[in-house]
């Protein structure tokens, strides 16, 4: 009983808003991946370490973290 009750003060403080799965033009991470996977997608690592440095340079070179590029 006490979930119901819950529940329904939950829905009246709540709007849910749909939008389709892959849309771009809402979720601007979409641009991101598409733009990282194009950058790294036929380059071959021979280890995960070698991936991780390379998504650790593409990062910083498209945005400035403070502390994170400075390693």
């Amino acid at each position: 009983m006490g979930l119901a009750i819950t529940l329904r003060r939950l829905k009246d403080y709540t709007n849910l808003i749909f939008q389709p799965p892959y849309c771009p033009e809402v979720n601007p991470i979409e641009r991101v991946w598409r733009d990282l996977t194009w950058d790294l997608a036929w380059v071959r690592f021979d280890d995960i370490s070698q991936l991780q440095h390379a998504m650790t340079q593409w990062i910083c070179s498209v945005v400035s973290l403070r502390g994170f590029c400075d390693r």
